[in-house]
Parts: structure tokens; sequence; C-alpha cells
């Protein structure tokens, strides 16, 4: 992969050798989705592809930006970064440097220069990889040291107040965390983590980008947040010690879902029974059992489609089309929804057939869908300094 294979030499910021290059990894999450913010269990991976950020000092006090792949640049005053939605594309590398700025109180300017291979808008966290590898780069430069779920939190706190989008953890966590050849399992309420084997030797994890670009920040991510809040918040009335929406069981929620609105039980339905699905999905795992994985998958999504209601029609159409196909295990949108990814667990001697079976979805969209193999990798790091 070109990003590992950069040097210094190779690498040049404003037209100075970089001082450091860092990367991070994007992530694609193998199962439980919109249950981090929920306080539930997620069990994404890191990828091969990510966002590689080269960093120099400045002795000005200023935030130098260029963005190699949006081909712009721009300056801003360090100790005064806002939120700017006319220059959106530097809002995640201006928000994690006032988050860090905040922290660590560094002295000095800074230059960046960013460039990845992420598609954008796939709901493969390159917003999250950006943030993470800036922070990665400017922890380097001023010989900050900072613990990796500390780099996450901030980096989520970037993404809240620098993007509007009001994530959970996962996407940060993953681009930290990963590890080659696993899953994590994450405890998003807990913060704690565990490494799943995922190695398989006859089946691999496809991702398909739809071609359909999503924007969380438009709204509908964050409806869902505050209709998760408000089911919680009906759910603690009746029973106090309940502090996540990921803890209420499911068969306590159907027996009492004359207490909710039809699309506030809905969305709590799903957290509760996603949650459900990462415990089994771990343990089918690890029994070697891929027809339960499948099985859970592809429950995930229709939870997604018809309980969360974050899929779309394109969505739909390419896990449809995949489960018609012998070799295919199970299939779902992956990410926070309205576009991006979906993802295939599928045999190695199907992938062909299924490569070709997407001429029906160019056919009836007019888009021909990016395949890409989803190859757990090792979380964020410093390539040279």
């Amino acid at each position: 992969m070109m990003i590992d294979n950069v040097g210094k030499e190779h690498f040049r910021v404003f037209g100075v050798k970089a001082a450091v290059i860092a990367f991070a990894p994007g992530r694609v999450n193998f199962i439980g989705e919109h249950t981090d913010y929920n306080g539930g269990l997620v069990m994404p991976a890191a990828l091969d592809l990510g966002v590689m950020v080269a960093a120099s000092p400045l002795s000005e006090s200023l935030l130098r930006v260029r963005s190699i792949d949006f081909d712009k640049l721009a300056e801003y005053d360090i100790n005064n970064l806002k939120r700017d939605d006319k220059e959106s594309w530097a809002n995640c590398p201006k928000g994690m440097t006032a988050v860090l700025l905040e922290k660590f109180g560094f002295i000095g300017g800074i230059a960046l220069t960013i460039t990845g291979n992420i598609p954008l808008g796939s709901g493969l966290s390159s917003s999250a990889a950006c943030e993470i590898a800036v922070g990665k780069a400017i922890a380097a430069l001023f010989g900050i040291t900072v613990e990796p779920m500390e780099l996450a939190l901030s980096a989520q706190t970037a993404e809240h107040r620098f993007t509007g989008t009001m994530c959970g953890i996962m996407d940060q966590a993953a681009s930290v965390l990963g590890r080659k050849d696993h899953l994590i399992k994450l405890d998003c309420a807990k913060l704690a983590w565990e490494y799943v084997p995922f190695n398989l030797s006859n089946a691999k994890l496809l991702i398909t980008h739809s071609g359909v670009k999503h924007n969380l920040a438009d709204g509908e991510y964050n409806r869902r947040r505050n209709e998760c809040s408000e089911a919680l918040s009906i759910i603690k009335y009746i029973i106090p010690s309940i502090n996540t929406l990921a803890e209420c069981e499911p068969s306590w929620l159907e027996k009492n879902s004359y207490l909710f609105s039809d699309t506030i039980y809905r969305r709590a339905h799903h957290v509760a029974t996603e949650q459900q699905r990462v415990l089994l999905a771990g343990e089918a795992l690890f029994n070697g059992n891929l027809a339960e994985v499948g099985r859970l998958m592809t429950a995930s999504h229709r939870s997604l489609q018809h309980d969360y209601e974050v899929s779309c029609e394109e969505l739909d159409f390419l896990v449809d089309n995949a489960l018609k196909l012998p070799g295919v295990y199970g299939a779902r949108m992956t990410g926070g929804g309205f576009g991006g990814c979906m993802i295939t667990l599928i045999e190695n001697s199907a992938i062909e057939t299924y490569k070709e079976s997407l001429s029906a979805y160019c056919l009836k969209y007019g888009i021909e869908p990016r395949v890409i193999e989803a190859v757990p990798s090792d979380g964020a790091r410093v390539l040279s300094q």
C-alpha cells in the first residue's frame, strides 16, 4: 500500500520537508450499528485504507492546512479555531488541533498536509481517520504522550464540535486500536475492548460502495440520537437503574411496547436486539460458525432497514442481490447509513460471481459500485519522524 511506503523525503509540507508523517486507518463495522452512542457493543476493524498527515512546526501562531485530495489550502489563527461550513474540508484538522491545544497547551504553529484513499461519504470513517492522523502527527511533533483512548475521545470531541455529527466513540476508537487480522469488540459504555481473531481461510469480507454519498450532519443521524434519548428517558422512569439503552432487554421492550410511540419503540428495539446480535456474532466467530454469523449480519440489516430506518433503496438492493447468491453467508449495510457501503461475508469461490451480479445494480441505478476487500489492519501509527 502506497501510504506505508511514503517517507519524509517524498512528502513536503508547504514546500518544506515534513518533520512527522502519521497514518490512521478508516474502519469497517462488522456488526453493532448505532449502538456505540447508546452504550452498547460494537465489533469494527481498522482497514488498510486511511489518511496520512505530514506535519511541520511553524514559528508563527498559525495552523496551515493543505488537502491534496480537495486541492485546497487555508491558514488560520491557531488560538482562534472555529467551525466553518463554508470550508468544511478543514473542519476535522481544525477541530483536532483545537481540542489538543486545549488539553496540552503546546506552543507554536503547525503546517499540515493531508491525503488519503478512503472513498469520501462511504461510511468508512474518513473523518475519524483524519482526526486521529492529525492527532498522532501533532503528538509526535510536540513530544506529547496521549493514551489510545484519550486520543479517540479527543477526536470524538472534535467531531462533535467541528462537524456537528454527535457520533459515538466507535470510529475513532477503531482507528486507534486496530490490530491486524482481528476485529475489535468494544464496550462503548465501559470503554473496554478485546480482540476477536478474523483471519478466514475460505471466506472473505467484501465492502461494496453503493456510490451514494451520505452526509450525517444533515440531521438524520442526530435525530436518531435524540429518539434514543427519548426512549431511554421513558425506560429510566420505570427502571431507574438502567443507564444506557443497550442495557434494556428486548423481551422487556416487547412486553412494554405500549409505553412508546411506534417510532421510539422501533428505535429502542433495534438497539436492544443489535446488542444481542453482537454477543452472538462473537460466539459464532469463535466457533467458526459462519452460517450463524451471516444470519446475524442479515438480521442486523433488516433491523437497520425497518426499525432504525437508516438504510436506503440502493443499499437494500445490494443486500438483497447478494443474498440470492450461493456462497454468500450474510450481508448488511455498514456505517451510519443513508448511503455508503454494505458488507458481504462470502466464500472465496463465489466472489467473481458476486462481482458479476453487480451489473444489475449498475443497470438499475446507473452507478458502478466499487468492491473492496476488508483487510483488518493495525491502528494509527507514526510512519516517519
